[in-house]
């Protein structure tokens, strides 16, 4: 099946053009079903008070396991100080660093849905390789057989503080942890994709509504000579319905600006020390440590650049928005309107970023910033494990 093939297979298959509303598309039905998974859609808003209690009551208990279990990770971590090993404390500080991202998380339409099966199949295939590799490797190792390996400890995708050694010394314990483990792998691996992916949709819809307005700016021709009176009051009601476009486009960044303001702020903090973890874990290049960190450490530095290049979509189209407006026949139009192109290039001069903690800029400068400064963090701890 060709690619032309795939693209119709998925417009026949998300056909929403007899949606009475934005939220009755099938992909924002996806992504409902993956936030409510973790308690945290909105259903309140949409009436919906008593599932909404009882999500928020889940979802509170979720935080509770998002504080309590990486607390367990470093305990662990301090127990085993003097016997574990320094890849085997970088991989208990992933998890950790994973847990605490996932405690803050027509074409634009189809774009949308594509997106969002991406986001689902990535989401999916990260956490079976990173849950079930373990498995693989007790059941390689023979640890699953009678004749068990003497001294020898059952891996786990997470590793915690219990207040016994049997989950990782006896089949029993090691059956409860990996049980246990399948939720805590799902709820991370969700809270991690599923708000990048709500980021990203919002992004789409903001870009969408960019391409809209500029389409609307080069939609004023220009004729020869002036605008007749009648030509002048229907270029003065496009240009009002633009500028209230825009301003509804200021209003809804500017709203999702304070939103996730410090979740963007603390997604490139947690970004920093993921990616630089990951690259350290990966770095053996044993086939065990590439199939469990590689697809991880793709799918960690494929989110920060994704969600980098998304955002800077926003800033250069805002800009392509000034070339636009100078691009009006303000030449042919009579005085008032005239300086209602004025007003409105006066607004298009301010970009449309969403910023991070309120200060920076979300972008490429940022992403490059951090890929930076990840490497060379990257190359000092690097030389410390090579010297133990």
């Amino acid at each position: 099946m060709t690619l032309t093939q795939v693209f119709y297979s998925l417009k026949r298959r998300f056909d929403d053009s007899d949606a009475r509303s934005p939220l009755n598309f099938k992909y924002i039905g996806m992504l409902s079903f993956m936030l409510s998974s973790i308690g945290s859609w909105p259903h309140r808003q949409f009436g919906r008070r008593r599932l909404d209690f009882i999500l928020s009551m889940y979802n509170m208990l979720l935080i509770v396991f998002a504080i309590a279990l990486p607390s367990l990770g470093a305990t662990y971590i301090w127990y085993k100080r003097e016997t574990i090993s320094f890849f085997e404390a970088g991989h208990v500080l992933l998890c950790m660093f994973l847990e605490f991202l996932c405690l803050i998380h027509t074409q634009i339409h189809y774009i949308s849905v594509i997106f969002t099966l991406y986001m689902v199949c990535q989401m999916t295939c990260g956490m079976s390789l990173f849950t079930f590799m373990p498995w693989y490797n007790n059941y390689s190792n023979g640890m699953f057989g009678t004749d068990r390996p003497a001294n020898r400890t059952f891996e786990q995708a997470v590793y915690f503080y219990c207040f016994t050694e049997d989950v990782y010394t006896t089949i029993k314990g090691y059956w409860v942890l990996f049980v246990f483990n399948i939720p805590t792998a799902y709820n991370t691996s969700c809270g991690l994709v599923a708000f990048d992916l709500l980021l990203s949709l919002i992004v789409f819809q903001i870009w969408g509504h960019l391409k809209i307005l500029k389409h609307n700016l080069l939609s004023i021709i220009p004729k020869e000579g002036m605008y007749s009176p009648e030509e002048n009051m229907r270029v003065r009601e496009i240009l009002k319905e633009i500028i209230e476009h825009h301003k509804l486009i200021i209003k809804f960044v500017d709203k999702c600006s304070d939103a996730f303001s410090e979740e963007l702020f603390v997604f490139y903090l947690l970004m920093q020390l993921l990616t630089c973890t990951c690259l350290l874990e990966v770095s053996s290049l044993t086939a065990d440590a590439l199939a469990k960190y590689g697809p991880l450490t793709l799918g960690v530095h494929q989110q920060l650049i994704q969600v980098s290049i998304l955002f800077e979509m926003i800033s250069t189209k805002s800009e392509q928005l000034i070339d636009a407006v100078y691009a009006i026949p303000w030449q042919c139009m009579d005085t008032s309107n005239r300086k209602t192109v004025m007003v409105l290039l006066q607004r298009a001069q301010n970009p449309i970023t969403l910023k991070a903690a309120k200060m920076v800029p979300v972008g490429l400068q940022t992403m490059a910033a951090v890929l930076k400064t990840t490497f060379s963090y990257y190359m000092m701890l690097n030389a410390v494990a090579g010297e133990h």
